[in-house]
């Protein structure tokens, strides 16, 4: 785990993005935006991804989250929003423990990590 490389990315475009000033305003849309490779690989298949059954994973990716905002912020770029594939995929099955996404209506730490600003 580590969020340098996925924060280095995100810099690098924004830095993109405002390398031309006719696209500095447009709003800008992370689209897979997860904090790590591979967020399809489930423990029941990959076993050293159990950690994502925990606390620990929506807690890091949220913490990816806010520090992309944070960058956003420093580029005074338009960012509306992220999307992230950490916790559901369409024909796979929900993740374990506390990584849940609804429509399992679970209340999990993870659902509240969605990264739609106001």
């Amino acid at each position: 785990m580590g969020l340098d490389h996925n924060l280095l990315d995100v810099q690098k475009g924004l830095d993109m993005v405002n390398g031309y000033p006719q696209f500095r305003a447009l709003p800008i849309v992370l689209s897979e935006c997860d904090p790590e490779g591979c967020a399809a690989c489930s423990a029941r298949l990959y076993p050293q991804n159990s950690y994502r059954n925990g606390t620990m994973y929506p807690s890091y990716t949220a913490a990816s989250m806010s520090n992309i905002f944070k960058l956003a912020d420093r580029y005074k770029s338009n960012l509306a929003g992220m999307l992230t594939w950490a916790f559901e995929f369409e024909d796979q099955p929900y993740f374990e423990g506390f990584a849940r996404w609804p429509p399992t209506e679970s209340t999990s730490p993870s659902s509240t990590s969605s990264a739609w600003p106001a």
